[in-house]
């Protein structure tokens, strides 16, 4: 009786190592968001410092409570592009620029602007 050699199910170690990539790349770019804060500035060709903050208080840019530099997330991957973002209510103002309107009659907003 022959033994019969097993062929590798190649297409399935191919989704599984596109699957790997895709997945490593997410996490990546997770962390290169999140070293932004801490090296403040952002890199894309050369490394571009933020403008420093107009009140010094003594937290790094962006660093007050770390909500935001937690928030990084990842919205969407596919294998043709990852989506990054945060849900945090501010994140696209400090991202953007922008303007916040404060209601009258408050005295003091607990939003972490810059």
């Amino acid at each position: 009786m022959a033994h019969k050699n097993k062929i590798p199910r190649f297409d399935d170690a191919w989704r599984q190592i596109r699957r790997q990539i895709i997945n490593t790349a997410a996490t990546e770019g997770i962390n290169f968001f999140k070293e932004t804060f801490d090296r403040q500035g952002f890199t894309d060709v050369a490394f571009t410092p933020w403008e420093p903050k107009k009140r010094q208080d003594g937290y790094k840019i962006l660093l007050r409570s770390g909500d935001l530099q937690r928030s990084v997330q990842v919205f969407n991957k596919s294998e043709k592009h990852i989506v990054f973002g945060s849900d945090m209510e501010y994140a696209e103002v400090h991202n953007e620029g922008g303007r916040v309107t404060i209601p009258a009659g408050i005295v003091r907003a607990d939003l972490p602007l810059e």
